[in-house]
């Protein structure tokens, strides 16, 4: 990389990008240009939005950063690993540098993130089986979170838990359901990932196995945190993405 990246944040199903802002804090304290997006499938009333519409914003805020020039580090969360990975193709540093552009995405760091193949959805990933903490509407059109507090904030502290908890939107059980179209595993992007040890909503066994299918010498760091370690432990999350930073800017350097 040229210069410092910018660290990008993708978030998960029902959460708004407000819940990233301690962390973005300390990483800009550090020198860092950080951006983030919301999800078009986040509190929308329309049954039919999903996957695909949430990466199509995600993308568009990655291309003004990417064709100004910007080397992009993504954090992409929960689900928002399928979104981030629907909204690259073609935009890794070394895909854009072969058609004569600069910029790109530098890492893509999954946070306790679900990754996926082409063709599978997220309900496929869990095995065809809505989780038993999703609440799912009788028409079976959105989804909510239940007991958000002990899945998704088990170590947040009880006051910043309580505005997370009354601040989660409804999300388009769509979203499950979309097929993902692109992975960017072994397609020359640079992957990564941090496991969240506690993690009540995706399992750390899941989610290390999902790094298992990672190409050789990708990043991992391991946090001892729940679902949402950019509320629990800001400070070590940030530390974590620096520490792939400098991971991939060593393994550049070579």
């Amino acid at each position: 990389m040229t210069s410092t990246p910018v660290v990008f944040f993708v978030p998960g199903a029902w959460h708004e990008p407000w819940v990233f802002d301690d962390v973005r804090s300390t990483l800009s304290d550090r020198g860092f240009e950080t951006g983030t997006s919301a999800l078009a499938t986040v509190g929308s009333k329309n049954a039919r939005v999903g996957v695909l519409d949430d990466a199509a914003v995600i993308r568009s805020a990655l291309l003004e950063l990417i064709d100004a020039g910007k080397e992009v580090v993504v954090v992409a969360h929960s689900y928002g690993g399928v979104v981030a990975s629907n909204s690259v193709r073609g935009l890794s540093i070394s895909q854009r540098a072969a058609d004569g552009k600069v910029g790109g995405i530098a890492l893509l760091l999954y946070l306790c993130a679900f990754v996926v193949p082409v063709e599978t959805s997220l309900l496929m990933a869990v095995n065809n089986v809505f989780p038993d903490w999703w609440n799912v509407t009788e028409d079976r059109q959105f989804l909510t979170p239940i007991d958000p507090g002990k899945v998704f904030y088990a170590d947040v502290k009880p006051p910043l838990a309580a505005r997370a908890i009354a601040a989660l939107e409804p999300m388009p059980s769509q979203m499950a359901l979309d097929k993902s179209t692109y992975a960017p595993l072994n397609e020359d992007f640079e992957v990564g990932y941090v496991f969240t040890e506690k993690d009540q909503a995706l399992d750390v066994s899941a989610q290390r196995g999902m790094f298992s299918q990672f190409p050789a010498g990708s990043f991992s760091a391991s946090l001892d945190s729940s679902h949402s370690p950019f509320l629990s432990m800001p400070v070590a999350l940030a530390d974590a993405i620096q520490d792939a930073v400098n991971y991939i800017q060593t393994k550049k350097s070579r």
